[in-house]
């Protein structure tokens, strides 16, 4: 008989949880009469299937450093517990919540692209499965410069640097100006730091 079940002998009810360990058995249940002694029995084969735990892979990720993510991982047994996960790998700033799945947080400054191994597991019977994805983290996208001007490129921070001049002595009209110019408009030049 499997490991965990027994019968009574009085009543003949096979009951108990089968164990973890429990494999497929052929069982003889005999029958006696406590009064003439006379027996009869029965063979059968009982299977004990191992219980199942499935989950979803949620595929590769790409993210950049500041980003808010919020990934849920499922998983289902079939014994109806409710699986608790953990994950080793996360980018910096991530988390997973063990009861619900979620992998959660900012990525951190000093993330980078990681391998992340995910397992589900089912409490009540310890059986375990686990997905392995990558996790690849980029830079934040660049803020664009302030200037309009003179092709400023994205990501830089711009400088003017102002010369101390007469303004009485800019040529007039101004270049880039129109209706005379402005003789107090400024001279400068934008660099890149």
């Amino acid at each position: 008989m499997p490991s965990g079940l027994s019968i009574d002998p009085n009543q003949g009810i096979i009951s108990g949880t089968v164990g973890l360990n429990a494999a497929q058995n052929s069982v003889t249940i005999t029958a006696t009469d406590s009064t003439t002694g006379a027996s009869t029995n029965v063979t059968m084969n009982w299977t004990v299937q191992t219980p199942l735990l499935v989950m979803v892979n949620p595929g590769n990720q790409t993210n950049a450093v500041g980003n808010t993510v919020s990934l849920p991982v499922s998983a289902a047994a079939t014994d109806g517990a409710a699986p608790t996960f953990t994950a080793t790998g996360l980018p910096d700033g991530l988390s997973i919540d063990p009861n619900s799945g979620i992998i959660s947080g900012t990525i951190a400054s000093d993330a980078g692209t990681s391998t992340v191994t995910i397992t589900a597991t089912d409490p009540s019977t310890n059986v375990s499965v686990y997905v392995t994805i990558t996790w690849t983290i980029g830079q934040a996208a660049p803020l664009k410069g302030a200037g309009t001007g003179g092709g400023g490129g994205g990501g830089y921070e711009f400088i003017i640097d102002i010369p101390i001049i007469d303004p009485l002595a800019l040529p007039q009209p101004m270049p880039g100006t129109t209706n005379g110019g402005d003789p107090w408009a400024i001279y400068g030049w934008i660099r890149y730091r």
